[in-house]
């Protein structure tokens, strides 16, 4: 069945470049919550990330039992994930640290902080592709996601990006997000390495 061509999602600007996210196995969605929301999803006034929000919108997905959809301007665009092995690095950062952005709030969280001399991720090269013709049909049997995603950003300009994804008011994933130019990277360049660590600083788990 041929519902048009498949692009990549938005993030995918460049040729022969490719969007990754990288998560953080050893913080729990429970501490990022405390630090940057209150109990019912708001932003907190002293919140460490508020003035480096860059975008914050809504994401509504339709699952079924004949694929999943987009919801876009009220049209539905089918997507196909593609999946990539995630691959675990581990990131040597006792040399950068203090890397010029100074730590916020977080209050008792101390104890959650990652050591600095290492710091063990997941990066993950998956993505999704979406059709450029919507479709008009869809399954009886499907349910509905909403999704309100929050993009931080250190610069305006920088290609790496803080998200964080909340359903139902508490937070669903978090994660940093940016583009390479190698799909089968092997190390995380310096420049990356340290908005990682000065994401993490603001939060304060980086010590």
């Amino acid at each position: 069945m041929n519902r048009g061509k498949a692009i990549r999602n938005k993030l995918d600007s460049k040729p022969n470049s490719y969007p990754i996210k990288i998560y953080f196995p050893t913080i729990s969605r429970d501490i990022i919550q405390q630090t940057v929301f209150d109990n019912n999803g708001r932003k907190g006034n002293t919140s460490p990330l508020l003035k480096y929000l860059v975008n914050e919108n809504m994401k509504t997905i339709l699952y079924g039992s004949t694929g999943i959809f987009d919801v876009v301007d009220n049209n539905l665009y089918q997507v196909l994930p593609i999946d990539r092995p995630v691959k675990e690095l581990t990131i040597t950062t006792k040399d950068d640290k203090g890397s010029g952005v100074g730590g916020g709030g977080g209050g008792g969280n101390k104890s959650m902080k990652i050591n600095s001399a290492v710091l063990n991720v997941l990066v993950d090269s998956s993505y999704t592709k979406r059709y450029t013709t919507p479709s008009f049909q869809i399954s009886y049997d499907y349910h509905i996601e909403k999704l309100k995603i929050n993009t931080y950003k250190l610069t305006p300009n920088s290609n790496t990006r803080f998200v964080i994804e909340l359903k139902n008011n508490k937070i669903h994933d978090f994660y940093i997000q940016t583009i390479v130019s190698e799909i089968n990277i092997v190390e995380i360049n310096t420049f990356l390495k340290k908005d990682i660590i000065s994401f993490l600083t603001l939060l304060n788990l980086y010590r």
